[in-house]
């Protein structure tokens, strides 16, 4: 009976369960359905019908597992079994024991197993009703548990860039300087790696260097076991951000210590030590700035927050590490702060947002696992928490969300939110140093090359000014001014901001009266931020200015709108106001301080007396008062403010003079009155915040009439030491002015009238004396560049300055006159400019005597006569000698001594520095021979070139001492403290020079004139005996800024794994497992154009990221020649038999100082670039000529070192056609640098890295260089050689095998090749070991049969 009535209860409760089942599966099905189209209801009913047989065995199957789990019947202590026969009763009692689960378990699993067979076997039938049982089993499990996917990733961040809308634009993607490092602290791995690796390589590498060369001796040991620690500390980096933080720091210490040791090192070994220790400081530097990035040290945070004022632009970064996130497969959820509101805590909204049934604490646990399965960091971005709830809501929950997140090692959170100069709570956590905070400035300090960037990507002009507002650093209002002009056409031209603030505001109001119907007359927009500026004067602050006060306002000028709520929002989302909530009270303000500045003092100007113009409270006026006091008034500030507020109303007119273009009649009696006081600082500031004002009296013309009746050292003395301080604000104008001229467009420079250009010019001109590199460089590419685009007003720019009483301004403006010439290629032009320069320089005899600028006229003269100038030019009159070359009486050394220097001791402490100036130009200039102690300018500059004439150095020194003193007016009193603050033992230029030493460069290159007059025939030969060559720095012919041309590179390297075999020693034997030659040499790009590379350096590199594999490198060199068909093979069979093992062929060298458009044509061209050296010469290899067979090299190597001209940042080495290949294809220089085209304008030879920043090589179109070839009955050959090298990355253990050979291009150009190993195969070996054998036992006998005379 009590085995029926727990049978009965097992089958009851087995009922109740699989109704709950069905009941449950109902609902889930309905919920999924529900929204299905018929079709998909059929699918549905069809794989129900399909699948009731398995889902009756799978009843069957969990209520048995259920049965033997004993969690449906209960368990059975006892079994009785009754056995009777007659009479007789036998009772057998079965008693289960502790263990009994076991047996319940093992019948379960036998169950399960054979389930498990039918299902397999069911799956095999019908796979796709099993893949629909999975799929359903999986949205079920995801609907309730969460489980995230990649492309649920992928979704959601498509899904919420969408939302960011207008805040982000993929397209319009200013590069953020930082991306890389910002994106690498969000990874749990080390991504700070490759970014690192190359400043860190260059300072280990140079570090070694120094401890080998220098470790046996003794007066280096100290510094040595400082540079040994510090390359231990290096090779020892864990990857962690404290390890980079650590290294960071024992980096500048090492630098400390090696500075003092640098510059206190005795006199015996200062030279060397300065030299060597040059590249340490150097690279030691460059790391030092690259590990000081915030970012690295942000990874030790799982929460970054990002701040800034109201539209820097967060939001598209935000927005920008998300996308480049999602392109790179890594995890990101993106959530905007104005969907989160005070309903709940941010996790639950979170869960909310992201439309996720699972506990809100189980949704954090979830994304952990999945960043631990993937082994990366999954981040959550939320951007603008100031948004929605704002403070009400995150300053209750954020720290202990902050806390949910550092509990979960995979997850990382990026918050952002504005702050501005109102203290509240954002701004108290955004300056709590136990945060991660990056304070983002969106495009300070990067505003021109931001404004060239949006202007192109909106297809608008480049502005016709050089300078742009504060405003323009902010991405919204950049952005939306752009949109404006993109809409209205209107040209970019130079006004002041009030005007530009007033065609915002007009192009906004544009777009809202569409939104919101209503005529565009009524200029809602203006009347608006009128009405706002109103009440914060009558509230009496800007600061504490409440929402519901403007809304009620609104609700009268927005009328017409109907809803002033909505239309108030839209003047935030363009920016034109912002809302700021503190203390549960919400206020309103301009969305940008210095829109507000001008309507505020627009309000203050028609409303309240000028006494009130300055008060604390409106904020800082002055520049908004000084423009808008004489368009409204008529009258300069100054004019009307009480008498303590002059000064203010001064420093207004001087700080607004860069937005006007006139003044009014007491601003001109202002002006005047400055010059009249020789208030020289002003003066220029007024100049030089718009130099090309309409205004003669203080535009670029005036500063003629300040300097130029000026002495150099008087001029020196009030102008160029005030140009020559980066930091100063006169200085960092003109390099403003320099940067634009440099690199505005063609379009931008014809866009301007003759009038701007030429007051442009001669302020850059006045620029030219500058002893900051830099300026000076960029000015003088900036003339030539303007020159180039004003032909017309090169030949009076020269007629007005070629006679400046200062060699430094003489010998760039006839630099940058020569350069533009080259540059236009106009015939007409040069010839023009020829003819004044032979009649006025060379007729006349005003040759100028600085070796510079006699090089620069004559050969403006000779490109003249290659250009066609024909009026019966005396060659005599154009070279040396121009004077007899008679040198003056030239003081003693005694005399020098008696009148320069001094005895320390009897220096008074207050002339010290004023006698240091001056004995470090006596120092400086000291030859290596002499009886003071030699100077690093005087040895390696002074003496290197001048000694080549044969003249006694130290009385060379000596004449330029008396110039420098005498002549050229150097006085230690005026220039001691600029000098002594940039003073640098630099032997040759220097970024900041001493005036002292400008004068020692001038004094110099007169020198140099002086005594290539004195001894005409000296032979130069090259570039390192060449005085020209040897004073040469800036090339004027080339542009900073384009590096690149940014065009799609048209050659890469193959693609090829030298990962395998993973042997290294059998990889490095594998000789003929590399790519094809032809895959080097033939490339087709993207129109089908076939191109042939002449010449590249290509290395595959394969590096595994353990520290312990070797390095591989499989290197190929490519170089093209040409040859007679008739010698092709006895070339090539000479290639190939004889090898050219160890770089043992010829190769040009690079060409220095050489100008870029000075090749193919120019005198200086055919003295440097010889032909046995670098165009055409004998076939030789090894030691065997072949005087029959000549070959031309296809490329020359142009270079220009960074410390000749510093306005690029770094140096330009650029591949060129070789002169046979620039005039057999008939080529000509197009605009591009590095590209070359023909008469249709095509491009037939380009240097692929200045035209796309790919691979360097140098490519010809192959079709033309094919007909060239077989029309010249020429042959083109490359020599090969490759190498493979396997090496240790702590540069300890490398090993490495040559092979070579050669390739030839047939009449069809199809390319040939053949190559051997250089290094014997084992047989070889073995034979010529048996051969030395033979060998050796032959010359026993031999040696014997002589002993014993049989022989």
């Amino acid at each position: 009976m009590i085995i029926i009535l727990n049978i009965f209860l097992a089958l009851l409760l087995l009922l109740l369960l699989w109704s709950i089942i069905q009941t449950a599966s109902l609902i889930l099905v309905i919920k999924k359905v529900r929204k299905a189209n018929s079709k998909e209801w059929n699918n549905i009913i069809i794989a129900f019908i399909k699948t009731r047989a398995e889902r009756k065995v799978f009843y069957s199957f969990m209520a048995t597992e259920l049965t033997l789990a004993g969690g449906v019947i209960p368990e059975i202590p006892k079994i009785v079994l009754k056995f009777r026969h007659a009479d007789t009763e036998a009772n057998l009692w079965f008693e289960l024991s502790q263990n009994s689960e076991w047996l319940s378990f093992g019948v379960a699993v036998l169950i399960a197993f054979g389930y498990f067979i039918y299902l397999w076997q069911s799956n095999k039938k019908k796979p796709e009703e099993w893949q629909r049982i999975v799929e359903a089993c999986s949205l079920i499990d995801e609907e309730f548990n969460f489980i995230p996917t990649q492309k649920w990733f992928e979704n959601q961040n498509t899904k919420q860039i969408k939302n960011l809308d207008k805040r982000y634009s993929e397209n319009r993607n200013f590069p953020f300087e930082d991306m890389d490092f910002a994106l690498a602290s969000l990874h749990i791995t080390d991504r700070f790696k490759p970014l690192l690796k190359e400043k860190i390589g260059e300072f280990r590498d140079t570090l070694r260097s120094f401890i080998i060369n220098k470790e046996k001796e003794p007066s280096y040991s100290k510094i040595l076991v400082q540079c040994r620690e510090l390359v231990e500390k290096i090779e020892s980096l864990s990857g962690t951000a404290t390890s980079y933080i650590e290294l960071r720091e024992s980096v500048n210490g090492f630098l400390s210590i090696f500075n003092d040791f640098y510059y206190d090192s005795e006199n015996n070994n200062r030279d060397e030590i300065r030299t060597k220790g040059y590249s340490i400081r150097e690279y030691g530097y460059a790391l030092q700035k690259v590990l000081s990035n915030s970012w690295i040290e942000f990874r030790k945070y799982h929460t970054i927050m990002v701040t800034g004022f109201a539209g820097t632009g967060k939001s598209h970064l935000i927005g920008d590490m998300v996308t480049q996130r999602k392109r790179a497969h890594e995890p990101s959820i993106l959530l905007l702060g104005q969907h989160f509101t005070l309903s709940s805590d941010p996790l639950s909204q979170i869960r909310e947002l992201l439309d996720i049934k699972c506990k809100k604490e189980k949704l954090l646990t979830q994304l952990n696992n999945y960043g631990r399965k993937i082994g990366e960091s999954v981040v959550i971005f939320i951007d603008a928490i100031n948004e929605g709830a704002g403070d009400e809501l995150w300053s209750k929950f954020l720290l202990d969300f902050l806390q949910e997140i550092d509990s979960c090692e995979y997850l990382r959170l990026v918050i952002s939110f504005r702050i501005s100069d109102r203290k509240n709570w954002f701004y108290d956590i955004a300056h709590d140093p136990a945060y991660a905070v990056y304070q983002h400035h969106g495009f300070k300090g990067y505003e021109r090359e931001a404004c060239e960037y949006m202007f192109s990507s909106f297809g608008i002009e480049q502005p016709t000014w050089p300078v742009y507002g504060e405003e323009f650093s902010n991405p919204l209002f950049l952005i939306k001014y752009c949109r404006n002009h993109e809409r209205s056409q209107r040209p970019l031209v130079f006004t002041n901001f009030w005007t530009t603030i007033l065609e915002y505001c007009d192009d906004t109001n544009h777009e809202i009266a569409i939104s919101f119907k209503y005529n565009e007359a009524q200029n809602l927009v203006i009347k608006s931020l009128r009405s706002v500026a109103e009440l914060m004067v009558k509230t009496g602050s800007r600061w504490k200015l409440e929402y519901q006060v403007v809304i009620k306002r609104l609700a009268q000028e927005a009328q017409y709108t109907r809803t002033p709520n909505d239309f108030f929002e839209l003047l935030i989302d363009e920016g034109l106001l912002r809302t700021d909530v503190y203390n549960g009270v919400t206020y309103v303000n301009f969305g940008f301080e210095r829109i507000g500045d001008y309507f505020i003092a627009e309000h203050l100007i028609s409303n309240a007396p000028a006494k009130k113009w300055f008060k604390y409270n409106w904020g800082n006026l002055s520049e908004a008062l000084a423009i808008l006091v004489p368009s409204i008034k008529d009258k300069e500030l100054i004019e009307l403010v009480e008498k303590n507020d002059k000064e203010k109303a001064l420093q207004s007119f001087i700080d607004s003079a860069m937005w006007r273009d006139l003044f009014t009649v007491k601003g001109d009696e202002l002006i005047c009155r400055i010059k009249e006081v020789n208030e020289y600082g002003l003066m220029f500031e007024i100049i030089l915040s718009r130099p090309y004002r309409a205004d003669v009296a203080s535009n670029g013309f005036a500063l003629y009439d300040m300097l130029w009746n000026l002495s150099m050292a008087q001029r020196d003395a009030i102008w160029t030491i005030l140009i020559s301080s980066p930091s100063s604000h006169q200085s960092s104008q003109l390099m403003d002015l320099a940067r634009w001229g440099c690199e505005a467009s063609e379009n931008t420079l014809n866009s301007i009238d003759n009038q701007i250009a030429k007051a442009c010019l001669e302020t850059l001109v006045w620029a030219l004396s500058t002893t900051w590199r830099e300026l000076r460089d960029c000015a003088t590419h900036a003339i030539v560049n303007i020159l180039v685009q004003h032909k017309n007003l090169l030949l009076p720019l020269l007629e007005k300055y070629y006679f400046v009483n200062d060699p430094y301004i003489q010998e760039r403006l006839w630099c940058a006159v020569y350069g533009a010439l080259l540059l236009m290629e106009d015939d007409k032009n040069s010839c023009t400019v020829a003819q004044w320069v032979y009649s006025n320089v060379f007729i006349k005899k005003h040759v100028p005597e600085h070796i510079l600028v006699r090089d620069y006229a004559c050969n403006i003269v000779e490109f003249g006569i290659s250009r066609g100038l024909d009026i019966g030019i005396e060659q005599e009159l154009i070279k040396v000698p121009f004077t007899d070359g008679t040198l003056p009486p030239i003081p003693s050394n005694d005399e020098i001594t008696a009148k320069y220097e001094r005895d320390w001791k009897t220096v008074p402490d207050n002339e010290q520095d004023i006698y240091r100036a001056q004995l470090s130009i006596l120092l400086s200039m000291a030859p290596n021979q002499g009886v003071r102690m030699y100077g690093d300018f005087g040895r390696y500059i002074f003496e290197s070139n001048l000694r080549e004439f044969g003249e006694n150095v130290e009385m060379l020194s000596n004449w330029a001492i008396h110039m420098i003193f005498e002549e050229y007016g150097y006085d230690p009193k005026v220039f001691a403290f600029f000098d002594r603050k940039n003073t640098s033992r630099d032997r040759s230029h220097s970024k900041i020079e001493r005036i002292g030493k400008k004068y020692q460069w001038i004094a110099m290159y007169r020198i140099m004139a002086r005594m290539m007059d004195k001894y005409p025939d000296k032979g130069r030969s090259n570039e390192w005996s060449h005085p020209i060559l040897g004073a040469r720095t800036i090339d004027p012919t080339i542009y900073p800024g384009n590096k690149s041309l940014n065009h799609q590179s048209k050659y890469k390297l193959p693609d090829f794994d030298i990962s395998k075999p993973k042997r290294d020693l059998k990889w490095l034997k594998a000789w003929k497992n590399m790519p094809k030659i032809k895959e080097y040499i033939l490339v087709t790009d993207e129109k089908g154009f076939g191109w042939v590379n002449l010449f590249s350096y290509n290395n595959i590199i394969y590096e595994p990221d353990d520290d312990k594999s070797l390095i591989r490198d499989l290197w190929t060199f490519i170089q093209a020649y040409i040859v007679k068909k008739d010698d092709l093979s006895v070339v090539c069979n000479n290639l190939y038999y004889r090898g050219i093992e160890g770089r043992s062929f010829h190769e040009n060298s690079d060409i220095y100082k050489v100008f870029f458009r000075e090749f193919y044509w120019s005198s200086i061209y055919t003295e440097t670039v010889k032909d046995e050296y670098y165009k055409r010469f004998s076939f030789f290899i090894g030691h065997e000529k072949f005087d029959n067979i000549m070959i031309e090299p296809t490329y020359l190597k142009y270079s220009l070192s960074e410390e000749d001209d510093v306005s690029f940042g770094s140096s330009i080495n650029l591949l060129m056609p070789n002169e046979w290949l620039f005039k057999g294809l008939q080529l000509k220089y197009s605009n591009d640098t590095g590209v070359w085209i023909n008469d249709k304008n095509e491009i037939v030879v380009l240097d692929n890295y200045m035209f796309s920043s790919g691979h360097s090589a140098l490519l010809v179109r192959k079709d033309y260089l094919l007909n060239y070839l077989n029309t010249n009955g020429k042959a083109m050959f490359w020599p090969i050689l490759t190498e493979r090298m396997i090496r240790s990355k702590k540069m300890g253990y490398a090993n490495y095998a040559q092979n070579g050979g050669y390739a030839y291009m047939d009449e069809k150009g199809i390319i040939h090749q053949k190559i051997r190993c250089y290094e014997s195969s084992n047989i070889e070996k073995k034979y010529l070991k048996f051969k030395s054998l033979i060998n050796k036992k032959t010359n026993i006998v031999l040696f014997w049969l002589h002993k014993h005379h049989f022989i």
